[in-house]
Order: C-alpha cells, then structure tokens, then sequence
C-alpha cells in the first residue's frame, strides 16, 4: 500500500470516527419524542409520556437518555436505554438493557432498577424475549433489593415469571412470586418467609419464631387474587384472602384474615427469661443457676421512620379477625379490626377486644398520612372489672394491690408529630371521677380535675426512658382528697389542701422528692417513693402539727352509758393475718364507735419525724417513729417510737386497727401534775412518773377509748404530791388522839407530799383495778385497793392509812360513786378501840 492510500485511509477513518462522534451531537432527539412514545407504550401495554429532554452517544454503546418519563401511574427521573451496536449496524434494533433512575411509584415508594432484555423489538412493536431486572425499592426509610426473571408474553402460550424482593438485613426475610403470564392472564404463587418474628419486629415480647405466609395468586385486566392464604407461626395457623377488582376506579381491594388462636407468646425471648427467672427464684439459686436454655438474644434493632402516605387511588376494605391471642402471658379475645382506606385517609370503624382482667376496649377514628408523618383523630374507650390484672398485663413489674376494683376510660384522641392527647378526658376508679386532659410525647403533660381537687404534672421522659417532671396539687378540702382512699373520713375540721413535689420514675418505681404537703394549718416535708411489688416507703418530716381537726369528732356519750359488753369483729376486719400471731381485737362497744379509716390505705413503710404534736391538751416534742401499713385494711403497725412530754421522755410501740388501738409504753420521768389525774376529790398535782403499760382500746375519740380500755400497767411516782388530802395533818390530829377533829374534818384537805407511790394496774373493758396502791409520805404510809370505771365516771375503792405513830392501827377509808364526787365513808373502829385503851 502506498503512502497515498495509507493518508487517504487515515483521512477516512478520521472522518468517521468525526461522524460517530459528531453526528449524534447534531441530531434533534427531542423530535423523536413521538414515535419514542408510540414504541413504548405498545411495548409495555402503558401509556408512557417523556416530558424532558432526550439525548444520544453511538460509542462505545449506542444509548438514548430520557428524562422524566411517566409509565401509567408511575414516574422516572431518568430512564436509560442501551442498545446492541452490531444489531444496530445490521438493521436490526436491538434494546440490551433499561435503567431506571429516581422512580417514583406513589404512596412513597421509589425504584432505581436495571432491566436485560433478550433479543429485539419485534415487528409491531412488540417485545419478544426473555429479561433479567435487578434494583432497588425504596419504601419510606427502607431500602429493598429485587431480582426478576421472566418474558415478555406474546400471544402463544403462557411463559414463566419469577421475582424476589429481600427486606432489611435486620429481618433477613424475602418476598417470592412464582407465577405463569400470558398476553391477558397471570397465575402462581407468592410467599413471605421471615426467620424470626423477633427479630422482624425489634422486640423480645414476640416469638423467636419463623413467619411463613403464602397463597394463590391470580391477575386478569379486571381483578387481582391473593386467595388461600395461609400464615404459619409455629403452631398457630391463620387464613383468609386479598381481592382487588381492577376495572373499578379507584381500585376496590378486599381484605379478609382469620385466626382461631395465635399464639404470640410460643418462644418468646422475654417470657422465656421471666420464667427462667421464676423457677430459679422458686428453686432457691436464683443468682447461681442459669435458665434452662439460653433463649435466642433479640437486639431490638432502631426500626427506620416510615412515614408511608396512604394511597389516594384505591379503596380498600380491611376485615381482621381472631377468636384468640396469647400475649405478654395473657389471653386477648375476640379482637377485631373492621377499617376503610379511602382517599388516602383510613377510617376506623371498630377496633375492638376483650382484654386480661375482664377489660373491654373498643377504638374508633381516622388516620391520615402527610409531610410531617400519620395523624390520628378518633375516640377510646375502655372497660376494666379487675384492674390490677389489666395494670400487671400492660406493665409487668408494676406491683399488685387490690385498688381500684373496676375502672373506666373514655377519651378523645387526637395524634401526630409523634405525641398523642386525650382530651377531653374521663376516668372513673371504682366511685372516683376524674376529668381533664393528657398528653403524651417526648414531653408529658396532664391535668385532671377530681371532686374539686386539681392535679397537674408537666415533665417528660429522657433518653434512657425515665420520667421526671412537675407535681402539683390543689383544692379546698384535704378531707374530700383523703375521702378518694377512705370514703368513710370524716374529720372534725376541714382545710385547704396543697403539694407539690418532683415526680420521677426508674425501673417501674415512682419518687417524690422535694415533696412539700400543706394540710389545713399543717406542712409536711419529705421523700417518697413507690415500688412496682413493694410497699409505698416515705420519709416525712413536719413542724408543728394539730391532730385533732384530722380526728373524727367525739360522739354524743349516751351510747356509751350501756357499753360494757364486747361485739364480734366485723367480717373483714380481722386483726390477724397470714402467718402472724396477734392479740385479739380490743372490745368493742355497743353503739356509734368511731372506727379507725384505714381500709383503703395502700402498703406503706414511713420513718416520720414531728417536731411537735399536739392532740386535745397533751404536747409531745421531738416526735419520730417508723409507721407501717399493712395494705389489707388491718392496720398499721408503729415501731421505735419516741417523744418527748411533760418533761420526760415516752417510747413504744403501738398497732393501729379498724376497730381501736393497742401499744406498749414506757415513761420516764413524766411531769405527774401535768396528767392531770383526780378521783374522788383527790388529785396529783406533782412528781416524777416512771411506768410501763400494754394496753388496748377501741374508737378514736377519748370518750370511746376510755369506756373501752383493756390492759396492764405498772407506774411510780418519786417526790409528788397529792391536793384534797393532809396526810401530815391526820397524823398530827391522830397523836393528840383528836379522832373526833379528824373525822369531823372529813378529808381534811390540803396537800399530802410523798416520796413515792407506786401501783399496778389491770384494765378490763374501760375498768381499772389495783390491788397494790401504795403512798409512802413524812405523816405516814397509805395503801388501797379498787377500782375505776372510766366509762361510767364511777369509782369504788378502799384505802387504809397506817399514821406515822407507833402503836396506832390504821385508819380505812372508802370512796364509792361518783368519780368526781364520791361518797367517803371512814372506818375508824379499829382506831377508837386503840386510842380508848390508851
């Protein structure tokens, strides 16, 4: 080859390679939008619409750019088409592969996918061939890879389609359809497998368990089938269909499921745990004894913000439907959910179950979706005839107690941005009625209004799940707030009532710290805190406190006059309980007897400090002890108790019943006079008391516990003395021999000081008896024996005074009748026969 021929070759190959490089530049491809159209739309059987530009290259591939493209409903960024250049070059068109880029396919799903196709577009613009896609679609936050196989049908026989979709690596399950096509009809079948259920939904309260779901799939023009379905859960089955009739616009779709018991609880990893834990606790190696099996560990995985608006273009009807479900350790029956998805907003007419602890729930509104998330309007109700088991069911750990015994809910709910509000609001608890508002998001706020007391709290949860925040209350009765515990609280004054106090809660216990409780005239300060299984534990401090306005007020006491003999304990109202060894109630009088409130009172543990307490005249300072209630309407129980009166100091014990009081005392170095005890003209105005007793009563006023006193007690008294008596002074007459003065002078009144006396006591049903009364004073030594009917005011007693005088017997003295009067009859005969000898 010459040289000539060799620049006239490079010349050519330079020009076409100019051309292929050139040419497709300086081509209008927009004005191929027509037949572009055309050739699409019969090859898919869609109407396709290219609205953006369109552009070329021939090399190294020949490839079309289309921007923004409309296939039916659906959308494209871009979509690009590759074609076979030595098909290309031979005549023939030969489209290789389609990419699809930014798709849109409306109710927030997006598609990027590549499409291989077979051989060509054939004479009429019909696809022929088999193809390969593989891409991914994206719904709300998920990203969902896909694979499919199959042909494009002609008019000949039916050719096979398979497709595959995978879910997120967190639930490792995937989407199969198996099916036949033809030019009018698809048949075959698509299934759902998901490894664990647990796992799929990032929570440990459901079975580590296979999910298995499939049916019989069917697609005409007019009408799509899912039919047969079954759903597999290990041992739990569920059936039902999916219709949807395509010629209908919008589309119509049915939804039909059914299960006879679904067991949600079979393999769960938290109820595997919690019985693990009970049978090790019940075995004694709780903290030494792993679980029998190491249930499979479910990371509850972060599940990713959907936010799916609901399609505008399709109508479905949805028919949900089990006869049970086990759940969280419980059974939930007949639960129901018959709903309407229509213009994009899903309607529901009845949600509804029977819930653990005899609870009817019934739910109805209208959820719609847009940019800033689902949005719910609709309404609650709820019927609860055992509580506590619903409480335990929802919030396992959350303790047990009796409280309320039925409970009612109704609200208006509204939701969206991720916070729910029920207002208005109204709570029944057995007879309590509450009405106001909550809501509930990352911040929590609620106010309700209950028998004119206001209660409000605004706070929130933090990152770990805890919740703190604001506590308030307020009204103008502290009576009608306690009234919401013990119905029967009558007390004899009333007053405002306000608290308030930082609420928090860890692990399921609730804290009140910086609580600050204003009661009438009364401040109390202090800690509190509430354990899910234990009793409530306060640590309270307060000033100066009044009791009496917080005491029912003294009845009348002619009930009292008849009294004396004891009534059974009301049914119920057993002092004894399970595995404890008790005294026996107090008695009881016949008539009104104030009982003591404390049937409605929860389990409570207190150490309680009072700087001073007052009730009627008696002042005691510096009072502290530790009160528990049992929570069984039993009472309480008061330990380690301390107080300072009358210038010593009183420590005890004391159980505080429904029907009375009992206790253990013991004084030391009580201002006597300060008790203010008479009888029978005589009263000890001074002295140091010491004494220990164990007595019990019933009622609360002092007229109840007086007429009702049982027990023993034992006291002495240094350094006293005694007005309406002149023991000195009998004696001086006594050795003049004056009998007749002494006995003419009666009592001979006067003050009697003594260095001591001492005696013990037994109480029996408000009477009081001593047999060993004894006063040792400068004019002689006095002893007695009788008794004191506190409830009948009486008193029958003898007392003998043996003078200083050597050589003088004593002098018997008797008090009966009235205990503020007594009829005093002396006995002298004794007496009168020494001095006669002398």
């Amino acid at each position: 080859m010459t040289v000539v021929s060799l620049k006239i070759a490079a010349a050519t190959l330079a020009g076409g390679v100019v051309a292929v490089l050139a040419v497709p530049a300086l081509i209008d491809w927009s004005s191929l939008r027509p037949g572009i159209e055309r050739s699409a739309t019969a090859a898919l059987g869609w109407p396709v619409v290219v609205s953006g530009p369109i552009s070329a290259r021939l090399v190294p591939s020949p490839v079309v750019t289309l921007k923004r493209v409309a296939i039916g409903t659906a959308g494209f960024e871009t979509v690009r088409l590759e074609f076979g250049i030595w098909p290309l070059l031979s005549g023939r068109i030969a489209l290789a592969e389609i990419g699809l880029i930014g798709g849109r396919l409306g109710a927030g799903a997006s598609l990027d996918g590549t499409v291989r196709l077979g051989e060509i577009f054939a004479s009429g613009g019909r696809l022929d061939g088999g193809f390969t896609a593989s891409g991914t679609l994206g719904l709300g936050g998920l990203s969902l890879p896909f694979e499919a196989e199959g042909a494009r049908p002609g008019g000949g026989p039916a050719v096979p389609l398979r497709a595959q979709l995978r879910l997120p690596d967190s639930t490792g399950g995937t989407i199969r359809l198996e099916s036949t096509v033809t030019a009018t009809r698809a048949d075959g079948r698509m299934s759902l497998d998901l490894p664990s259920l647990a796992r799929a939904a990032g929570s440990d309260v459901l079975p580590d368990l296979p999910l298995t779901a499939e049916g019989r799939l069917s697609v005409t023009p007019d009408e799509a089938a899912l039919q047969e379905i079954t759903v597999a859960l290990g041992e739990s089955r569920a059936g039902g269909e999916i219709v949807a009739i395509l010629g209908a616009s919008p589309v119509a779709v049915d939804v039909s499921l059914r299960a006879q018991t679904l067991d949600l609880d079979q393999s769960s990893p938290a109820l595997v745990r919690a019985k693990a834990k009970a049978e090790a606790e019940a075995a004694g190696s709780a903290t030494t004894a792993p679980p029998p099996s190491a249930p499979t560990k479910v990371t509850k995985a972060t599940s990713p913000a959907l936010r799916l608006p609901l399609p505008a273009n399709v109508t479905v009807n949805f028919d949900l439907a089990a006869d049970t479900v086990r759940w969280r350790g419980g059974v939930v029956r007949r639960p129901r959910l018959s709903a309407m998805l229509d213009g994009g907003i899903l309607t529901l007419s009845n949600v509804s179950a029977q819930l653990p602890g005899a609870t009817a729930l019934g739910l109805s509104g209208i959820v719609s979706t847009g940019e800033r998330g689902p949005a719910f309007e609709g309404r609650m109700r709820l019927d609860s005839a055992d509580p506590p088991r619903l409480r335990a069911w929802v919030w396992p750990g959350s303790g047990g107690g009796a409280w309320p015994s039925n409970a009612r809910l109704d609200a208006t709910l509204s939701g969206r941005d991720g916070r729910l509000d029920l207002s208005p609001l109204v709570l029944g608890l057995d007879d309590i009625r509450a009405t106001g508002s909550v809501s509930l998001g990352q911040s929590i706020a609620a106010h309700l209004s209950v028998r004119g007391i206001e209660a409000a709290f605004d706070g929130g949860r933090g990152d770990d799940g805890t919740l703190v925040g604001a506590l308030e209350l307020h009204g103008p009765s502290y009576a009608e707030a306690v009234r919401l515990l013990v119905s029967d609280y009558r007390p004899s004054r009333d007053g405002a009532l306000r608290a308030s106090a930082t609420l928090g809660s860890d692990k399921g216990s609730l804290t009140l710290d910086d609580l600050r409780l204003t009661a009438g005239a009364a401040q109390i300060g202090g800690t509190v805190r509430i354990e899910p299984d234990g009793p409530v534990r306060a640590d309270l401090t307060a000033g100066e406190v009044r009791l009496d306005p917080f005491l029912p007020p003294e009845g009348k006491g002619t009930a009292l006059a008849a009294a004396r003999a004891p009534r059974p304990a009301a049914a119920g109202h057993s002092t004894r309980t399970r595995g404890e060894e008790s005294a026996p109630p107090p008695p009881v009088p016949r008539g009104r007897v104030e009982a003591m409130p404390l049937g409605g009172l929860p389990r409570a543990e207190m150490t309680v400090r009072i700087a001073t307490l007052m009730v009627k005249s008696w002042r005691l300072d510096g009072v502290s002890g530790h009160l528990a209630l049992t929570g069984t309407g039993n009472g309480a129980t008061i330990d380690g108790l301390r107080a300072q009166a009358l210038g010593g100091r009183i420590e005890g014990s004391a159980r505080l019943m429904p029907g009375g009081l009992s206790g253990d005392l013991t004084l030391s170095g009580l201002d006597a006079g300060g008790l203010k005890l008479s009888a029978g003209g005589l009263t000890l105005t001074g002295g140091k008391l010491d004494g220990q007793a164990r007595l019990s009563a019933s009622g609360l006023a002092p007229a109840h516990l007086a007429a009702t006193l049982s027990g023993e007690a034992k006291i002495t008294i240094a350094n006293g003395s005694i007005q309406g008596f002149d023991l000195a002074e009998a004696n001086a007459r006594l050795s003049r021999h004056d009998l007749a003065g002494l006995l003419s002078g009666g009592r001979i009144g006067g003050t009697t000081r003594f260095s001591a006396l001492s005696g013990s006591f037994r109480a029996e049903s408000g009477t009081v008896s001593s047999r060993d009364l004894t006063l040792t004073a400068e004019g002689g030594r006095l002893t007695g024996t009788g008794s004191v009917d506190l409830g009948g005011q009486a008193v029958d007693a003898r007392l003998t005074i043996a003078p200083a005088n050597a050589g003088l017997p004593p002098l018997g003295i008797r008090l009966h009748g009235r205990l503020d009067a007594p009829d005093v009859v002396f006995d002298a005969n004794d007496l009168m026969r020494a001095m006669m000898k002398k």
